[in-house]
């Protein structure tokens, strides 16, 4: 997935503070009534508000950290382009969280279709945005943690080093003082694990871990 090309007019700071802070309806108040006043100003505080919190959502459906970042950033261009923050009428951060759901669920389908036969990605694409089919993204997901959460915790670590911090083999190895090799064998034992306890979902699994390799 290319990164989008997302002219920043305002040089936003990625650093959007405590991000385990409760979202509270100030917050959305405030926003909106900047984004009536001046749209820009507005507008980078809708960025600073929710720019990291949603990369971290997207995070835990395509398990990349730059992939998470191009969906967002995408999201961001797509709502500034097209001004579609002054028609919301739900909150904010209702509509953030579900446009990046749906970027997430459409950089999948793709990935889906460059490496399933073509019968399979017909067959799981014609359902890909149903309801029933965002609550099976959901179920996966919380399925996917579990079963990461109980590898070994050097296994763990270093799987979530590559996948969730984007970290090369080699810095890896740096870092944890082990050998590049060791690196490549906890990355094969992470992913073999998760086939075999997720068996049944391997077309997803495939988009998720085989993407970056």
């Amino acid at each position: 997935m290319e990164a989008a090309q997302f002219d920043n007019p305002f040089k936003f700071s990625e650093n959007t503070g405590n991000e385990a802070a409760v979202i509270r309806l100030d917050d959305e108040r405030l926003i909106k009534t900047t984004i009536s006043e001046s749209p820009e100003k507005g507008f980078e505080l809708l960025f600073k508000r929710y720019y990291s919190v949603l990369c971290n959502h997207a995070a835990r459906y395509v398990w990349s950290k730059d992939v998470s970042k191009d969906i967002v950033s995408d999201v961001f261009f797509s709502l500034w382009k097209n001004q579609d923050y002054l028609s919301i009428n739900s909150s904010y951060r209702a509509y953030l969280f579900q446009a990046v759901r749906n970027g997430c669920h459409n950089y999948l389908t793709r990935e889906l279709s460059r490496k399933a036969s073509l019968d399979e990605v017909e067959n799981y694409d014609s359902q890909s945005l149903r309801p029933d089919q965002i609550v099976h993204f959901d179920e996966l997901q919380h399925k996917i943690e579990s079963v990461i959460s109980n590898l070994p915790p050097q296994c763990k670590r270093v799987f979530l080093l590559n996948r969730l911090e984007g970290k090369k083999y080699a810095e890896i190895a740096t870092e944890l003082g082990i050998s590049i090799k060791t690196v490549e064998m906890h990355i094969s034992k992470a992913i073999t694990i998760l086939k075999t306890a997720l068996r049944s979902e391997w077309l997803m699994l495939c988009a998720l871990f085989f993407s970056s390799m």
